[in-house]
C-alpha cells in the first residue's frame, strides 16, 4: 500500500478519539509528549546488557529455534540488504535519543539482520548466556546438603538453575563478550537490576544470597557450587525466515517487524525477563489511553496467584466434553497406558490416533476434526469404565488401585491429592472430574474477571508492539502504516489456519477483527471501545487482534506521527526482494532435527522454556 494519502483518510473517517491528527515534530512524535520508550529506549546505557560475539561463538552456545532452517543468506543478498537499511536506520534514532537522554554515546552493538531459509513464518531475537564471574557459592539457597559442584548455573529474578544437557546435545557453555573486560563491574551491574538474587564479591568468587531467591528444583542433591555463574544478554544478531519476508506483501509489513524485532533488542528482553522482574504484570485498562507504560492494578500480587492457580499452562477445550479440560491429559495419555497393561477397554483404546498429539505440551487450540475424534474416544472410555472394577490388587478384568492411583497421579496432576476412591473405574473418574470441573470454573472466573475489567496483561511482546510504532514512526513512516500492514500479515496467516485464530482471539475472526479495526475498536452506534479479548494469557504476544488495538493505543497516546526524514529505499524492487525469499523458501528442503542443516545444526541443547535458563528467544512474529 502506499503511504501517502493514509494518514488524511484515516482521520477522516476514524473517531476523533481513535486518531488524534496533530503536527508531527521532526523526530516523529507530538510535541507535548510524556516520557516513554521513545525518550528511554534502552533501560541504561550499559555494555553488559548486550553480548556481541562472533557468529560461530552465537552458534554454539545460543538456542536453536523450534523449527529447521538453512544456511544463512549471504549479507551482500537485497533481502538481507532490504531489512538491514531497515536496521540502521532505526539504530540511528536510537542512538539520537540515548545521546540526548545521558549525553554519551549508544554502547549497544549494531544489530545485525541474518535471513535464514525455512518454511516457518518468523523472526526473532536471541539471548547469549554470558558468564559473569567463575566459582559460586549456592550454599545459602535451599536447604541444607552435601557439597556438590554444577559445571554451570543461571542467576535469575528469583531463583538459580543448573544448567544441564538435553536431547544428546553438548553441555550448555557461556561464552565472554569482548566487552565484558571487568568482572567486578558485571556483577555490580548484575546488582542493580532489581533482582531478588544478590552478588557478593568474595575474591575471583561470589556467594549467592537474597531474600526471595531460591534454587529451581532444590533438593538434598542440589549443587552447593557452581564453577561457571551467568546470565542472559542480548545478541546482535536478529534473525529473519525466508517464510516471513515472503508473506509481506509490502515493505512496510517487514520494516514494522524489524522495529518490533529491535524493541526486543534494545530493551534487552532476555534479561529484563528473566532478571529484572519488570514484565508480566496485571494493569487496568484505560478508555483514553495513558503517555506512560501502565501501573501494575492494586490487586497484581493476588492476580497473578489467581492466575497461576486458574491457568497454569494452555489447555484445549473440547465443545460438548463430558470430562474437564484439566484432565484431558490423563484421558488420552495415562489412563489408556494403564488400561492396555490389564487388557482393559480395547474397543475404546482402539479409537485413539496421532490426533491425540494434538493436545500436546503448550498446546492451546485443537481443530474441530480433532475434537471430534476425542469425543468419540471419550464416549467409548466412560461406557467401558462403568464396567472396570477397581481392586487392591491384581486380579482379572481388573484395574488395580495402585495402577489407577499411578495413572491419575501422572495424568491429573494437584487434583489427583487426595486419591480418590470408587468400585469402578466410573466412580473414580466421576469423583476427579469433579475437582477437574472446579479448576475449570475457577478459570472461567478468572477470564471473565479479566473481561469486565478490562485488564491487560504487559509483556516484552506489548512493550516491543510500542517501540515498534515509536521506531517505525521516526523511520519515515506513517504509524498507523504499521498496524495496517500488520494486519495484513495476520490476514495472511489466519486464512492459512482461520480455527486457529478464532481460538487465539476470544472467538473473533479475522474479518470481525478487522471489521473493529476499521472502526476505531467501537461497536455499531456506540462511542465506548470494545474489549477486545486478550487471547492466549500463557503466551507473551497475546492474541493478534488485541495486538492491532494496543498499537493504535499507543499511536494514540503519543500522537505519534512520521518523521520528515525518507525511509530508507533499495535499488531493487520489493516484489522482487520478496519473490526471491519465496524461492529460498520453496527450495529449503528441512532435514534433522530443529535448526538441522543450518546455523543451528545439532540437537537443541537450551530449549525455550527449559533446559539451562529457559525463555533465551524473545519471538517477534
Amino acid at each position: 500500500m502506499r503511504v501517502s494519502g493514509l494518514l488524511l483518510t484515516l482521520c477522516l473517517t476514524l473517531p476523533a478519539s481513535s486518531v488524534a491528527c496533530t503536527t508531527a515534530s521532526d523526530d516523529g512524535v507530538g510535541e507535548d509528549e510524556a516520557a516513554h520508550t521513545a525518550k528511554e529506549p534502552v533501560h541504561a546505557n550499559s555494555p553488559y546488557f548486550w553480548a556481541p560475539t562472533d557468529y560461530a561463538t552465537f552458534k554454539r552456545v545460543a538456542q536453536a529455534p523450534p523449527f529447521r532452517v538453512g544456511e544463512p543468506l549471504g549479507g551482500d543478498e537485497p533481502v538481507t540488504q532490504r531489512l538491514q537499511a531497515w536496521a540502521d536506520r532505526i539504530h540511528a534514532e536510537v542512538s539520537k535519543d540515548v545521546k540526548r537522554k545521558t549525553g554519551k554515546a549508544l554502547v549497544a552493538p549494531k544489530p545485525i539482520i541474518v535471513v535464514v531459509p525455512a518454511k516457518e513464518a518468523n523472526a526473532w531475537v536471541s539471548g547469549v548466556p554470558a558468564c559473569i564471574t567463575g566459582r559460586a557459592d549456592l550454599s545459602a539457597l535451599g536447604p541444607a546438603r552435601a557439597d556438590k559442584t554444577a559445571a554451570l548455573a543461571f542467576v535469575e529474578h528469583d531463583r538459580v538453575k543448573e544448567a544441564f544437557r538435553m536431547f544428546g546435545g553438548p553441555p550448555p557453555e557461556c561464552a565472554t563478550p569482548d566487552t565484558w573486560t571487568d568482572p567486578d563491574a558485571v556483577v555490580d551491574f548484575f546488582n542493580t537490576l532489581g533482582s531478588r538474587c544478590k552478588l557478593t564479591k568474595d575474591g575471583d568468587a561470589v556467594r549467592v544470597t537474597g531474600e526471595g531467591c531460591d534454587l529451581q528444583n532444590a533438593s538434598a542433591t542440589a549443587p552447593t557450587v557452581a564453577s561457571r555463574l551467568t546470565i542472559y544478554a542480548a545478541s546482535p544478531y536478529v534473525h529473519f525466515t525466508t517464510a516471513m519476508i515472503a508473506l509481506a506483501d509490502n515493505e512496510e509489513a517487514i520494516a514494522g517487524v524489524v522495529a518490533h524485532e529491535l524493541g526486543h533488542y534494545y530493551r534487552a528482553h532476555a534479561i529484563g525477563e528473566l532478571v529484572m522482574g519488570k514484565y508480566n504484570h496485571w494493569y487496568e485498562q484505560r478508555a483514553v489511553p495513558d503517555t506512560k507504560l501502565p501501573d501494575a492494578a492494586p490487586d497484581n500480587a493476588a492476580l497473578e496467584s489467581r492466575f497461576r492457580e486458574a491457568i497454569p499452562y494452555p489447555m484445549p477445550r473440547v465443545e460438548g466434553q463430558t470430562l474437564g479440560y484439566r484432565i484431558t491429559g490423563l484421558a488420552i495419555d495415562e489412563l489408556p497406558a494403564a488400561l492396555a497393561d490389564a487388557g482393559l477397554c480395547a474397543e475404546a483404546r482402539d479409537k485413539l490416533g496421532e490426533w491425540r498429539w494434538d493436545f500436546g505440551l503448550g498446546a492451546f487450540f485443537v481443530k474441530k476434526t480433532t475434537q471430534e475424534a476425542y469425543l468419540d474416544y471419550e464416549r467409548a472410555l466412560l461406557a467401558c469404565a462403568e464396567t472396570v472394577r477397581i481392586t487392591d490388587g491384581p486380579a482379572p478384568g481388573a484395574l488395580s488401585r495402585e495402577k489407577l492411583d499411578d495413572a491419575f497421579s501422572r495424568g491429573a496432576g494437584d487434583l489427583a491429592t487426595p486419591t480418590v476412591g470408587g468400585a469402578t473405574l466410573a466412580d473414580a473418574l466421576r469423583a476427579i472430574n469433579a475437582r477437574a470441573l472446579a479448576a475449570g470454573a475457577k478459570a472461567d472466573a478468572f477470564l471473565a474477571e479479566v473481561q469486565s475489567r478490562r485488564l491487560g496483561r504487559y509483556t516484552v511482546e506489548q512493550e516491543a508492539d510500542d517501540f515498534s510504532v515509536e521506531y517505525i514512526a521516526r523511520s519515515g513512516v506513517t504509524p498507523i502504516v504499521r498496524v495496517d500492514s500488520y494486519l495484513g500479515l495476520v490476514k495472511a496467516r489466519a486464512s492459512e489456519d482461520p480455527e486457529r485464530f478464532a481460538a487465539n482471539n476470544g472467538g473473533m475472526d479475522a474479518a470481525a477483527c478487522e471489521s473493529l479495526y476499521r472502526a476505531g475498536w467501537r461497536a455499531p452506534g456506540s462511542n465506548e471501545l470494545v474489549v477486545v479479548p486478550l487471547g492466549n494469557l500463557n503466551e507473551p504476544h497475546h492474541g493478534d487482534c488485541y495486538r492491532l488495538f494496543n498499537m493504535t493505543q499507543e499511536i494514540q497516546a503519543h500522537r505519534l506521527r512520521k518523521s520528515r526524514t525518507a525511509p530508507p529505499s533499495g535499488a531493487t524492487p520489493w516484489a522482487t526482494v520478496r519473490a526471491a525469499a519465496q524461492q529460498a523458501t520453496d527450495a529449503f528442503r528441512p532435514g534433522g532435527g530443529p535448526g538441522g542443516g543450518g546455523p543451528f545444526g545439532g540437537p537443541q541443547h537450551a530449549p525455550q522454556g527449559g533446559g539451562p535458563g529457559g525463555g533465551v528467544i524473545i519471538d517477534g512474529f
